[in-house]
């Protein structure tokens, strides 16, 4: 974001709106293409206003505090205090254990860090073969957060294919199983099927009634 507010400023200041725009405001007259980049300028201003009004630039806010779990640079263990008071989860932990996890993992991270691999994976590298509850529950807390709404709509469109006007008496039970199996399980179609044929309890329930909500006894 701050780079973003960098930019704004700068093409603002230097009257900068793309090369073809320029072009094509200098084919009007004097007075008119004055118009239209103080237009442009205003509009660079209401950018930066919103950027103003809806984020954080200080040095304290919510994303520099965590900034230390992308592990983009190694990271002390004040930043990583503060990446966990910014989260609220410090009741949660044992503080004292975590500086002790952290003291473990310290000469691990400038391998880490210079790494070109995706933060999930390097959390996952940096942790592994290492009893750090502590810092693996920081971890597992940052990265249950999603970045977009996009798994929330996946399961809503999900729910409306399997909750259909045909199968409106299924329960919520039911529902929720079997997007929690279309969701998570990774087997083809094939092997869920080789699987299900084994399990005799999953089959008895499948042509039970028990899938279907009860009628209400009027």
């Amino acid at each position: 974001m701050q780079t973003l507010k960098t930019k704004l400023n700068q093409r603002q200041i230097d009257s900068f709106f793309g090369m073809e725009t320029s072009a094509i405001v200098q084919q009007f007259p004097d007075q008119k293409a004055a118009s239209i980049k103080e237009d442009m300028s205003n509009f660079y201003q209401t950018a930066l206003n919103y950027l103003e009004k809806w984020y954080d630039f200080n040095d304290t806010n919510y994303q520099k505090k965590v900034a230390c779990l992308s592990l983009k640079n190694s990271f002390t263990f004040t930043q990583l205090s503060d990446a966990v008071e910014a989260l609220h989860i410090g009741g949660k932990l044992d503080m004292d254990e975590l500086y002790e996890e952290y003291c473990v993992t310290l000469p691990r991270q400038p391998e880490i860090v210079q790494r070109r691999a995706p933060v999930v994976e390097k959390w996952s590298t940096f942790l592994k073969s290492t009893k750090t509850p502590n810092l693996t529950a920081v971890a597992s807390f940052v990265f249950s957060i999603p970045i977009t709404n996009a798994s929330v709509e996946r399961v809503f469109s999900l729910m409306t294919a399997a909750w259909t006007d045909q199968r409106n008496r299924c329960s919520v039970e039911l529902i929720k199983s079997e997007i929690q199996v279309k969701t998570n399980f990774e087997y083809s179609c094939k092997e869920f099927y080789s699987y299900a044929l084994k399990q005799k309890a999953l089959l008895e329930a499948a042509s039970s009634s028990k899938k279907y909500k009860a009628k209400k006894i009027i």
